[in-house]
């Protein structure tokens, strides 16, 4: 009796135990799957973050461009007295389009400071860079400045490139969703032609264009709109959009370079930048490859000592002169980079003529190069095209607003009503692709549907 009693007890205890302890349990239960939740809807957000903050990154790039169309040629006439509405046509352009000689200049550059320093270095600095340029070029004084500082807008900006890079490798190789989200962030370049143009047009001499305005009154006093800085209110706003950008990327943007070969920006090794000048200049011995990168054309690679003596048996084919992940190709510009799957079968006796045939026969015969790819026809072809296209885009948006502005030949209007009507052609733009374009390629195919836009 006693020992049933005892059982008694202890299972009576246990069922206690279990009793407090089930409602424990299931909070504990709950909170995983809260936990399991927010986890799981976090990427989202993430991506979500991300997409919005390369999308206004695209936007502050589009306004850099096309925020300066609608007043160009005022701003020559402002910067040379002598000029009117009839004459300011050369001066005007070469505004507008120092910006685009600039990128052309830097444009490789930025790739390899990319592939070096990280995508969100380049963004970031283009960002800082571009904002402490674009006040510049409202405050300018004389043309030659303004067209320097144009210039120099157009030298540090190495945003899209980057920002393409970012989506592509976030995506990992989904193509639906690179497809997506490219076509979410480019698609604010439409979106930058239908706001941009008419926020430059309403700011650009605010003092003629809102003489009673108290506000603009106030601003005159702190920044001599009238006299001296007319224009310079739609560059002070790139400068925020620049300014607010800049954070935006840094929160909500992660670094997609591999962090082996991310390098911490040092201004003395930035010269390895410059190949030509690095060579006559500095004693830099080290390897360079020559070689197609994700949006850049050439890669520098820097190899410390213990790279270049690990494993000196299989630094045989080189010379030591590469380490051993590293394999010259039979082109004389360019090197192949062994995988590390190739590595491993290197170690477990598989010959290097295994290894070779794994390689493609083309990649075996020629890398990437710019005169590989120059070569290729379909490639020279798509380049012309895109070229040409380039051309007809911007030559429209520059001489668009001087025919605008003339009062002989043209229409003789001011800065807001030229924004107007280029923010009505954006609209017109992003209607025109979002319906009549995606219909012509879902029936007719990409290439047709190019040749029916051509005409």
């Amino acid at each position: 009796m006693p020992s049933n009693d005892n059982e008694h007890n202890n299972n009576s205890d246990n069922n206690k135990r279990c009793h407090e302890e089930t409602p424990l349990l299931s909070t504990v239960g709950e909170e995983k799957v809260e936990e399991e939740s927010r986890n799981s809807s976090s990427p989202n957000n993430n991506h979500n973050a991300t997409i919005a903050a390369l999308s206004f990154a695209m936007l502050v790039h589009s306004y850099l461009l096309v925020g300066v169309f609608p007043y160009s040629g005022f701003l020559a006439m402002h910067l040379v007295p002598s000029l009117n509405e009839e004459t300011v046509g050369m001066y005007a352009g070469l505004i507008a389009s120092s910006f685009m000689m600039g990128r052309t200049v830097t444009s490789f550059i930025w790739g390899k400071a990319a592939d070096r320093y990280g995508r969100l270095f380049t963004i970031q600095a283009s960002m800082l860079l571009s904002a402490i340029f674009s006040v510049l070029f409202g405050l300018a004084p004389t043309l030659p400045l303004a067209l320097a500082a144009r210039f120099a807008l157009g030298l540090s900006n190495g945003i899209i490139g980057s920002v393409k890079t970012i989506i592509t490798e976030l995506s990992h190789g989904d193509r639906s969703r690179e497809t997506n989200t490219m076509a979410i962030v480019m698609g604010m370049w439409g979106y930058g032609f239908l706001i941009n143009p008419a926020l430059g047009g309403y700011l650009a001499d605010p003092v003629k264009q809102y003489p009673d305005s108290p506000l603009v009154e106030l601003l005159d006093s702190i920044f001599s709109l009238r006299a001296k800085n007319p224009f310079l209110l739609p560059n002070v706003l790139g400068s925020i959009f620049c300014i607010v950008a800049y954070f935006l990327v840094r929160a909500f943007v992660e670094e997609t370079l591999p962090e082996q070969k991310l390098e911490p920006f040092q201004w003395n090794r930035s010269l390895l930048l410059f190949p030509s000048f690095c060579k006559k200049i500095l004693p830099c011995g080290a390897a360079m490859m020559r070689t197609v990168s994700s949006w850049g054309l050439f890669k520098h690679l820097q190899f410390t000592k213990e790279e270049l003596s690990a494993d000196p048996e299989d630094n045989t084919n080189n010379n030591g002169s590469f380490p051993r992940w590293v394999s010259p190709s039979r082109s004389t510009t360019a090197l192949t980079i062994l995988s590390p799957q190739f590595l491993e079968e290197v170690k477990s006796g598989t010959d290097s003529q295994k290894i070779s045939s794994s390689i493609p026969a083309k990649e075996q015969q020629q890398s990437a190069t710019i005169r590989s790819l120059w070569q290729r026809p379909s490639t020279r072809k798509h380049l012309i095209v895109y070229w040409a296209y380039s051309f007809v885009v911007i030559a429209v948006d520059e001489t668009f607003p001087l025919y605008c502005i003339s009062k002989v030949s043209g229409l003789g209007v001011e800065e807001k009503i030229i924004g107007n009507l280029l923010s009505a052609t954006g609209a017109f733009y992003i209607f025109i692709q979002f319906f009549l374009v995606t219909g012509l390629v879902k029936r007719y195919g990409f290439y047709r549907a190019m040749k029916i836009g051509a005409l």
